[in-house]
């Protein structure tokens, strides 16, 4: 079996893509599977990370999507749809060489745009129930807008919706350990009118 030249680091750790931006060819000193060198779980663990599947945000809002949020009123944000805050992995193997990266939801950050301060929310979210009075609600996961978004690109926000996920791999011989956090994201455009007082005589 053929070599490589390279000297292998042990300790190298597989990146999130899988391998190194502009190297097609060697990932931590080694070959990639199929590049004709020995197969290491490290390897396979580079290319577990780049099969592994992790959904795009799903989020549902009050005010509805769709519909302009107001000034004054606290927008509700929550991810909705089945596999958007589960455990997810996927294991590859060659032989008897293995590994597998397992990637699990810390935590889901909104951007509300405008170059406004994110929010972080250590869920999925809460739904907002419309069948229920507002101060009978609360929810850790809602941003208050303070300003209309007239003035803002196209008058509206660009809301970006994240969801950061934590990663380990393990792998044949008792390799393994942390990956750096792996993070998914949407954007969308938001509308924030400013409610008109009525004033009567």
């Amino acid at each position: 079996m053929q070599k490589v030249e390279k000297t292998v680091d042990p300790d190298c750790a597989p990146t999130l893509d899988g391998f190194p931006q502009g190297s097609d060819d060697f990932y931590c000193g080694l070959i990639r599977p199929g590049g004709g060198a020995e197969v290491t779980s490290q390897m396979l663990a580079g290319q577990a990370v780049k099969e592994l599947a992790l959904p795009l945000p799903q989020v549902s809002t009050a005010p509805p999507r769709g519909r302009p949020g107001m000034v004054g009123i606290r927008q509700w944000f929550w991810l909705n749809g089945s596999g958007q805050w589960t455990t997810k992995s996927k294991r590859v193997q060659v032989g008897d060489v293995w590994a597998e990266v397992t990637a699990s939801p810390r935590r889901l950050l909104i951007s509300p745009g405008g170059g406004l301060p994110d929010i972080v929310c250590d869920g999925p979210g809460t739904p907002y129930d419309p069948h229920r009075p507002p101060q009978e609600q609360e929810s850790g996961c809602t941003y208050l807008y303070e300003r209309s978004s007239a003035g803002q690109p196209r008058n509206a926000y660009r809301v970006s919706v994240t969801v950061v996920w934590g990663a380990t791999w393990r792998g044949s011989g008792g390799a393994g350990g942390p990956l750096a956090p792996i993070s998914r994201s949407t954007s969308y455009a938001l509308t924030v009118a400013e409610a008109q007082a009525l004033v009567t005589d």
